[in-house]
């Protein structure tokens, strides 16, 4: 009876380990495009950084276009923001979608040429977008590793384009935070004692 019960119940875990994903295996693909962009972020103060994307264009027509950077060696929360370029006046350039997440690994096919990578699309925890400017930010605390920023937009005119922003801020070190504290309680009683006096 014992063994007929834990053979059910390992019987059960198994299905439904089977039927279980991983949280973002829905959101894994390949993007097939040759146009992936490296980008080299400067370092701030700490371990923040900061970097700016964009492209232009010099004919009409659909893009898909994956910007890839390194963020810091500690948890980071990242942020992005994009606008089109205007020229004379008139948008230049469409967004029509974008996305953000982990870098998995590049796609190249038996010839050596390259064909685009695999990604991880990861949840944002705020987002803006329209036709003219897009904003996206982590929704939680992220690794060190390649993230990616992709994307996709109709060029309007001959080099139209769009420029953007990436931001990585670091959590700040347990020593940092209480320093600040520190400090902060030094000054209270300071002011305690001039207030005595």
């Amino acid at each position: 009876m014992i063994r007929k019960t834990l053979t059910s119940a390992c019987a059960a875990l198994a299905l439904a380990a089977g039927v279980a994903t991983p949280a973002f295996a829905d959101a894994t693909h390949d993007i097939n495009t040759q146009d992936v962009f490296f980008n080299f972020l400067d370092f701030g103060d700490g371990l923040d950084m900061y970097g700016e994307f964009g492209n232009t264009f010099a004919a009409k027509g659909t893009y898909d276009e994956v910007f890839r950077f390194f963020s810091p060696p500690v948890p980071s929360q990242i942020s992005f923001d994009a606008a089109i370029d205007r020229i004379g006046g008139s948008a230049s350039f469409k967004f029509t979608g974008f996305d953000f997440g982990v870098v998995n690994y590049e796609n190249w096919d038996a010839q050596g040429n390259f064909l685009g990578v695999n990604v991880t699309s990861l949840d944002m925890g705020d987002s803006s977008f329209n036709k003219f400017s897009l904003s996206g930010e982590s929704a939680d605390f992220v690794g060190s590793g390649w993230y990616y920023v992709e994307i996709k937009g109709v060029s309007l005119l001959p080099n139209g384009g769009f420029g953007g922003h990436i931001n990585t801020a670091a959590i700040p070190e347990p020593t940092n935070v209480a320093l600040l504290l520190a400090g902060l309680g030094l000054l209270g009683t300071m002011a305690r004692r001039r207030k005595s006096a």
